[in-house]
């Protein structure tokens, strides 16, 4: 794949195009299945949570009223009791009708005479006494009082009554106890239960759960949250001051207990959601092919290398030092020419950090070097953005100290195309210059590196660009510039480095003009790698 800076849009248009390719649909049905099960499942464990709050309100709401509804039970009794209110007598009737007049939760109290009910405040003396009997007397959750759980209509036809008794003094619970309670939804319920013994006092369902066994203890976490089919929500909250507890209960829980309505909307958002992250997915793997990513990449990886290419002494063809050469060789891409990674690392504002990677591992590699022979030198090409703070001068600073390198022994090369981004150029090549560091203007003759630089900046070296090499064989108007140049720089005190030398013939002549040239080119040596060089001088040296 061919991939150049100007092309990243190109590149991620054909990405996302093709991965509408039938390779793809397989991934695409992967993810819509993980996503609506990883939606229906938050979906589910976020409604679960709900209902329990639900329940536990519900549940709660009537453990307070049936508290309520206890406490006047036992509150009538006592004072019916206390007042001995304990016959059918006009009298005591009266009394009675006139201690319920102040609880509104209890609808009729009355006298029971040999497990036969006698008399009631509201009805009077009855005609016909109503046999209870004594077998479905239990104790109830309030303490001293008996509780009859009546299977049969008592008073009212087609109406059954639960009996508190107290002595021979009872009561019954109007039958609109729990008015006002209502069902969270059609598939909950509830249950008032003894907490000492398996006894339902009292059932508070659905319609719908009339069949169903509403006497259910709490169910453990995991059978709550694990979306299965048939789990349930159970809530249990119990009387501080009575021994009995409220027992709720949600049958269909979660998703189960959506509406068909509902249930579509959920399949539409995770069908939504899976194509979304499925594009988002083409998208993020089209951009990791592009240059921007893998360039931010590489930096986070010290994915760059340095290679070396030898600088000679055209005179005595010795070599005298090296210019490191930051390269990159990416995984996905290729090799990336110089040119386009640096050009797009000074653009995005990050060529800093390509630097600092490669001056790490160039004066690592080269400090045997320049330990042995003090004479022998590294240049390092800066960009601009390099030069505009102090940060990589006290990076430099501190790299240098710690290897223990001689100032004058690195050559801090600067390129030309970058130097109208600062005005404050000439003051920033200043502080490198008066550290000891020497400077090399790059690409002498060519765009902005011209005489103007001469003038502004603190230099030991002027780089010739490889076009007036070149133009030697070609007896080209650039062989005349060449010539003017030679002569121009003869009168500075600074090394020339003439670059792109590839015949004998260009030497020689360069040579003529120049006595003390220093050359860099295929003639002598292509970049290597720093094993090589080592290899090379030492063949050079003998």
């Amino acid at each position: 794949m061919t991939i150049g800076i100007t092309k990243n849009n190109q590149i991620l248009m054909s990405s996302l195009f093709k991965s509408f390719g039938g390779s793809n649909l397989y991934v695409l049905m992967i993810t819509f299945l993980s996503v609506s099960t990883l939606t229906f499942l938050i979906a589910h464990i976020l409604l679960v949570k709900n209902e329990i709050k639900v329940m536990h309100d519900y549940s709660y709401e009537i453990l307070e009223r049936t508290d309520k509804a206890a406490q006047q039970i036992q509150d009538v009794l006592l004072l019916a009791d206390a007042k001995n209110h304990s016959s059918c007598a006009k009298e005591d009737l009266g009394g009675l009708r006139s201690i319920l007049s102040h609880y509104y939760l209890i609808e009729d109290a009355g006298i029971i005479e040999n497990y036969k009910v006698a008399c009631t405040a509201k009805i009077g003396v009855l005609e016909e006494p109503k046999f209870i009997n004594p077998a479905l007397f239990v104790q109830s959750a309030i303490e001293k009082i008996d509780v009859l759980l009546s299977k049969d209509e008592l008073f009212y036809a087609g109406e059954k009554r639960t009996i508190f008794k107290y002595k021979n003094i009872f009561i019954t619970i109007a039958p609109n106890l729990y008015i006002g309670i209502d069902f969270p939804n059609e598939y909950t319920g509830a249950v008032i239960m003894s907490s000492v013994r398996k006894i339902v006092f009292r059932e508070h369902y659905n319609l719908k759960l009339k069949r169903v066994n509403m006497n259910t203890e709490q169910i453990g976490f995991l059978s709550q949250y694990v979306p299965f089919p048939n789990r349930i929500v159970s809530v249990k909250n119990c009387s501080i001051r009575y021994t009995y507890c409220v027992n709720a209960v949600d049958y269909k829980i979660g998703v189960y207990g959506l509406h068909n309505d509902i249930l579509m909307l959920l399949i539409s958002l995770s069908i939504l959601l899976s194509y979304t992250i499925f594009i988002s997915f083409s998208y993020f793997k089209s951009t990791k092919e592009t240059m921007k990513y893998r360039l931010m990449l590489a930096i986070k990886k010290d994915g760059f290398y340095p290679l070396y290419q030898p600088k000679i002494n055209l005179e005595t063809g010795s070599v005298i030092g090296v210019e490191a050469l930051a390269r990159w060789e990416d995984d996905k891409l290729g090799f990336v020419p110089p040119d386009e990674f640096i050009e797009l690392a000074e653009d995005m504002k990050i060529i800093q950090k390509v630097t600092k990677s490669i001056t790490k591992l160039v004066l690592d590699e080269s400090k045997e070097l320049l330990h042995n022979n003090k004479a022998f030198t590294v240049s390092i090409n800066l960009s601009v953005q390099d030069l505009a703070g102090p940060d990589f001068l006290n990076f430099l600073e501190d790299e240098v100290d710690r290897h223990g390198i001689c100032r004058q022994q690195i050559i801090l090369e600067i390129t030309e195309r970058s130097a109208t981004e600062s005005d404050d150029l000439s003051n920033s090549v200043h502080d490198f210059y008066e550290k000891g560091y020497q400077i090399s203007l790059d690409d002498f003759g060519t765009g902005f590196c011209n005489l103007s630089w001469l003038s502004k900046l603190e230099s030991n070296e002027i780089k010739i660009d490889r076009m007036f090499t070149h133009s030697i064989s070609t007896k080209s108007i650039g062989l005349v510039t060449l010539d003017s140049i030679c002569i121009l720089l003869k009168n500075f005190d600074m090394k020339t480095v003439f670059e792109g030398i590839e015949t004998q013939e260009e030497a020689d002549y360069i040579l003529s003009k120049s006595p003390n040239a220093i050359g860099q080119g295929w003639l002598f040596a292509k970049a290597m790698t720093m094993v090589e060089l080592k290899e090379f001088i030492n063949r050079k040296a003998q």
